[in-house]
């Protein structure tokens, strides 16, 4: 990877995660030494990844045929010349060839391991501080982020490190399979972590969409959040997610009672010692994200929004969303717009009992919009706090969002009823579609009837690419009857 971490770093990081798990792996069948009540597997995947860690073995090597030529007995003196043959022979990979040496020679395990050790920390003396804050800069990128503590760091960038280099991959994850469930305690023991506090953080990061299970049922980083250790993205702060920006309505144009309307704006901007879960469902175009925008403009409330629009994945929509609920956590007078709640809420399994959780959160103001209201599991309907169904626009609520459109872009002289009303019913577009095309063609046709064809040439294009062919609009004939 272009990232790579500098030597030193090496060093630091293995003796963080490798130093706990190495003396934990004595029960397998290959050649292993006593150490301070441990034993150390010294196998070709260790002598790797120790290569990997210092770039070469020769050093190493060098130092193990200064202590064996004090040897004098003849399993000692043996040992020596075995030494000396791997450094004459010049071979430019030493692993194999020291694993064989501790197998035929078991004699010098305990100074190689002292060795290892020794020069591990050697070079983790040399670490450079300003690239080591730099490495680490994630850290402090997820507990911005996301508001995760030191222990849910440490597991992912233990996973980062195993998944990044093949040879600690092959020692780690491939020959002690360290990530699959039945060795949890192992992973646990190599953090640092108590095991069932392991276990809860791993099912919290997997519901926030921060690690995932592989096919091999290892673990792994969403593609997502392994761009943190690269410097070709930026995470700023509309990344995961953004103010919530949309139409504004009056909100007597939604055709709400009154009292509705204050018994929303109760839930929202008051102080509540339960959870709001306020959904808001109904077809695609009916004016949900407006309602709500409108709402919370009136009701002077921050907005956090997560779209699923831009989302190809379910991980990263997770991601997102708690991303959200972090951010407004810091912030008073907010509260945060899911766009596409079917996705988060579809369906209940053992992992979402963190989505739950926040769901039950006291104080948290939450609004899910929907648009098929059908794939919301019926377990989390129970949790939503008040509810609201749109139906589609009419012809007046469409003229009305056409003329608001025209008004901010300051096209009011030229609001044309009987040709809005014609395109109001040819076209069910979304608002940011009307206002895209009344920005567009009012720049190439600044006076003059061609502005309205020009609209609605725009749009009759628009919704036949939508329908990849098929949308045919019905000729359309606006009578006005003339009060004398």
């Amino acid at each position: 990877m272009s990232n790579v971490p500098q030597i030193f770093k090496k060093a630091e990081l293995f003796l963080r995660y490798s130093r706990n798990l190495l003396w934990q792996t004595q029960g397998s069948t290959v050649a292993s030494c006593p150490l301070r009540g441990g034993g150390l597997n010294l196998t070709a995947e260790l002598f790797s990844c120790v290569q990997w860690l210092f770039g070469d073995l020769r050093e190493l090597l060098e130092n193990i045929d200064l202590q064996t030529s004090k040897f004098k007995s003849s399993s000692g003196i043996a040992a020596h010349h075995a030494v000396q043959n791997i450094l004459d022979s010049e071979v430019h990979h030493y692993a194999s060839a020291c694993s064989v040496l501790v197998e035929e020679h078991p004699c010098v395990c305990s100074y190689i391991v002292e060795q290892i050790v020794q020069r591990c920390r050697q070079v983790a003396e040399e670490v450079n501080t300003s690239l080591h804050v730099e490495f680490l800069s994630f850290g402090c990128e997820f507990k911005r982020v996301f508001g995760l503590d030191d222990d849910d760091i440490a597991i992912c960038e233990f996973i980062y490190i195993i998944h990044s280099f093949s040879e600690v991959k092959n020692y780690f994850d491939i020959r002690f399979n360290i990530f699959n469930v039945s060795n949890r305690r192992m992973m646990a023991q190599t953090l640092s972590i108590q095991q069932d506090v392991l276990s809860v953080h791993i099912s919290m990061l997997h519901s926030f969409g921060i690690i995932e299970y592989l096919p091999d049922h290892s673990l792994g980083l969403t593609e997502m959040i392994k761009s943190f250790w690269s410097s070709e993205l930026s995470f700023e702060e509309g990344y995961f997610c953004s103010k919530f920006c949309a139409e504004l309505l009056p909100l007597k144009s939604f055709h709400r009672t009154d009292e509705e309307l204050r018994h929303v704006s109760r839930l929202l901007k008051e102080q509540v010692d339960f959870p709001v879960n306020f959904l808001i469902y109904g077809p695609s175009g009916a004016g949900k994200k407006t309602f709500i925008h409108s709402l919370a403009r009136t009701l002077n409330m921050q907005v956090w929004f997560v779209s699923s629009r831009d989302k190809r994945r379910d991980s990263e929509y997770r991601a997102s969303f708690f991303a959200c609920l972090h951010r407004a956590s810091k912030q008073k007078e907010s509260i945060i717009v899911v766009d596409g709640a079917e996705r988060l809420l579809h369906i209940v399994f053992s992992s979402d009992t963190d989505i739950i959780s926040f769901l039950k959160r006291i104080g948290q103001k939450i609004v899910w919009i929907t648009d098929e209201i059908e794939k919301i599991d019926p377990a989390f309907r129970s949790y939503f706090t008040y509810s609201m169904y749109f139906e589609a626009l009419g012809l007046h609520e469409r003229i009305e969002m056409w003329r608001n459109v025209m008004k901010r872009q300051g096209l009011s002289r030229r609001f044309h009823k009987a040709s809005i009303t014609k395109l109001s019913l040819k076209y069910p577009v979304k608002v940011n579609i009307i206002e895209s095309s009344v920005v567009q063609e009012a720049g190439l046709y600044p006076v003059g009837r061609k502005f309205y064809d020009a609209i609605d040439r725009i749009l009759y294009a628009y919704l036949r690419l939508q329908s990849r062919g098929s949308f045919q609009h019905k000729k359309i004939i606006i009578q006005f009857q003339i009060l004398h």
